[in-house]
């Protein structure tokens, strides 16, 4: 937050809320300890697919975001030009134009990179629905609306960012520490169709199981119940 007006703002309701919601256990902590504030860990919702199902696995590689430096899209175009062989799919808006115009210009540059630009939202399920794998390449994240997405459509991910280690510990993807790690999963996950599909199956139950609307809104229900204790009503999330 720029400004110190907002960040006032932002203070000022934070402190004076009857509940706060995180979206990982790591941002509870931080609120904890830079604010003093208790907090509870609530999963997000998750739309189940309406595209109608399709076996066109068209994309192996797909990334969405917003063009901006923070997620850093020209790691995907470094990966690119090492997988010269898999096609990877860029799509995400302007937030900036001169940097969306620069990352574009070096993408039309390699034969094996679509940008596609803003989707949008009732539209974007269909990609991933064609895609093999996602990518996350950001050096900072809340929790990835765009990891539900993936794993509701059967979708592994590859990602730097792994939001309170679930990647890790519920074999949802590969969660990297380098870009070597990064280029080898993706590789890996191309060629062995029987670990993505497994990878894939295991992320679509963990959606359904933890990120179904019904079940956040009924965490939400039961936190606003008068009388709640917040700090015994945490999501399962990890």
């Amino acid at each position: 937050i720029r400004l110190w007006r907002d960040r006032k703002l932002y203070e000022y309701g934070l402190r004076r809320a009857d509940l706060v919601a995180t979206q990982t256990l790591a941002q509870s902590n931080l609120l904890r300890e830079h604010y003093g504030v208790p907090s509870v860990t609530v999963n997000m919702a998750v739309e189940p697919p309406t595209e109608t199902a399709s076996k066109r696995c068209d994309i192996d590689v797909l990334w969405v975001s917003n063009l901006r430096s923070v997620k850093r899209p020209e790691l995907v175009l470094e990966l690119a030009r090492q997988l010269p062989h898999v096609n990877f799919t860029l799509a995400g808006g302007v937030v900036y134009q001169d940097y969306y115009d620069e990352i574009a210009a070096a993408a039309a540059r390699l034969p094996n990179v679509t940008m596609l630009g803003h989707i949008p939202y009732e539209a974007i399920g269909a990609l991933f629905a064609r895609s093999r794998v996602f990518l996350n390449t950001s050096s900072v994240e809340g929790f990835p609306n765009t990891f539900l997405q993936a794993w509701i459509r059967g979708v592994p991910v590859v990602t730097f960012f792994d939001p309170d280690r679930l990647v890790r510990q519920h074999r949802l993807g590969i969660a990297a520490d380098s870009l070597p790690d990064m280029r080898a999963a993706l590789a890996r996950l191309l060629i062995d169709d029987a670990e993505r599909e497994a990878l894939g199956a295991r992320a679509r139950r963990f959606a359904q199981a933890q990120f179904s609307p019904a079940q956040v809104a009924r965490q939400y229900l039961d936190l606003l119940e008068p009388g709640a204790q917040p700090d015994q009503c945490f999501a399962t999330s990890g």
